[in-house]
């Protein structure tokens, strides 16, 4: 990956995360460091996999496309 691919990928997850820091799989995370954490994640997986309808929003197992699902990190 090029350089401005990680960097690409780093302003992606902080737009996803915020400002957490990601831990190393050997450190053990605070309470309220992986509930904000899985908050994050899952705000934005519900946003990828819901198709909005005029009733209302349906779930679905279809991911948006890639245009979509960036608008929606910009957005964040």
């Amino acid at each position: 990956m090029s350089s401005v691919g990680v960097l690409l990928s780093e302003k992606i997850n902080s737009a996803i995360y915020g400002s957490l820091d990601i831990q190393s799989p050997n450190t053990e995370w605070s309470g309220s460091s992986f509930r904000h954490f899985e908050d994050k994640h899952d705000c934005f997986s519900n946003q990828l996999f819901e198709k909005r309808t005029e009733t209302g929003i349906d779930k679905t197992k279809r991911v948006m496309s890639g245009h979509a699902g960036l608008y929606i990190v910009i957005q964040v």
